[in-house]
């Protein structure tokens, strides 16, 4: 029995898939950038990890076992899935999540050249994974909610700034 499967593993395997695809040990040393006593002493590290001869080698060629064969389209799945799983893993840290609390001045909330629901189908598009809280309130409301925490964004017209504001004209 194999029982759980390491780094390690991973290394051998990925060592074992590019000399069965390179048809070799000596041809897969250039494809790993490693030297080929290295490459054969990981090819018997996975075979004694395995408990399985993969290849034969010698005068007559380089072949894979049966054995070795089923090893290898296995190796093809395992990596496969391994490469999705990272790929998923990168997905869920590039994409924006959580909630986003934006409080709009009450004029600027109820006034058509303003676009408000354009921009929010806009953010909504970019970034599904974000629950959207839109809150409407007086400049000073808007103003204290974003210095107390209370809202993240507040969009209010221009007018008189604040020391503990940042503001960007939009």
């Amino acid at each position: 029995m194999l029982g759980q499967l390491s780094d390690m593993d991973l290394r051998l395997l990925q060592v074992f898939k590019s000399v069965a695809e390179c048809g070799g040990m000596a041809a897969a040393e250039l494809e790993l950038n490693i030297g080929t006593s290295t490459v054969s002493r990981h090819m018997k590290d996975l075979e004694t990890r395995l408990g399985l001869t993969l290849c034969r080698r010698g005068r007559a060629g380089f072949a894979l076992t049966a054995e070795g064969q089923r090893v290898y389209d296995e190796t093809l799945r395992l990596l496969s899935a391994v490469d999705a799983f990272r790929s998923s893993i990168d997905d869920i840290h590039s994409r924006m999540g959580g909630q986003l609390a934006v409080a709009v001045f009450d004029k600027t909330a109820s006034n058509p050249a303003a676009r408000i629901s354009e921009a929010i189908a806009a953010f909504a598009e970019q970034a599904p994974g974000v629950n959207l809280q839109l809150h409407v309130g007086s400049i000073n409301t808007i103003e204290r909610g974003v210095m107390d925490g209370s809202y993240h964004v507040g969009i209010i017209p221009a007018h008189r700034s604040s020391q503990s504001l940042i503001y960007t004209c939009l």
